[in-house]
């Protein structure tokens, strides 16, 4: 019988160099293998790794299908940082697509699971990608509360980062949302 952990190993090399159907062979039977073997969070991160490959292949139907495996085996898992990274690799997926409101559904329900984990750096990153797909609807002053409260889950910000934080602040209040 084959280690898993090696065939995961393998496919990430192949996924480096470009090779996506030998990525996508080694996912997938290593996902077989963490499956019979009973570990479900290794197979959970198989398919997401699934996923990766398929969205960089444009293989759009498989990589919906197997992010939102993993997602939902991440949940029944209670392990909501990976589960928030499948939710924002979904997000993401449907951003590229084009499909912005799934985008941004998907988009919110990653930062809130980050947020829950605790994972400040990804929430953060997830929460400006939603932001982008906001201004890219043209709602505009979602997208600055959006990008504002980007910037306030992080502990610590760069100079740079709190004069901006500083500034949108001061537009939001001049917009009456801001406190």
């Amino acid at each position: 019988m084959a280690d898993p952990n090696a065939l995961h190993e393998e496919g990430l090399r192949h996924s480096q160099a470009g090779r996506y159907d030998e990525a996508a062979a080694c996912f997938d039977a290593a996902c077989d293998l963490f499956a019979a073997r009973g570990d479900t969070l290794a197979a959970a991160e198989m398919k997401n790794d699934l996923g990766v490959v398929y969205r960089a292949q444009h293989r759009w139907d498989e990589a919906t299908a197997a992010f939102a495996a993993a997602q939902r085996d991440f949940e029944q898992l209670g392990d909501r940082a990976r589960e928030g990274q499948a939710l924002g690799n979904l997000g993401s997926l449907y951003l590229a697509r084009g499909q912005l409101d799934q985008a941004a559904s998907y988009l919110g329900r990653a930062a809130v699971r980050l947020q829950q984990a605790g994972e400040h750096q990804l929430e953060s990153d997830t929460r400006r990608l939603l932001s982008s797909v906001r201004l890219r609807q043209r709602r505009w002053l979602e997208a600055l509360v959006i990008y504002e409260a980007s910037l306030t889950c992080l502990p610590r910000l760069p100079l740079g980062r709190r004069f901006l934080l500083y500034f949108l602040r001061f537009l939001l209040r001049l917009s009456g949302i801001g406190t």
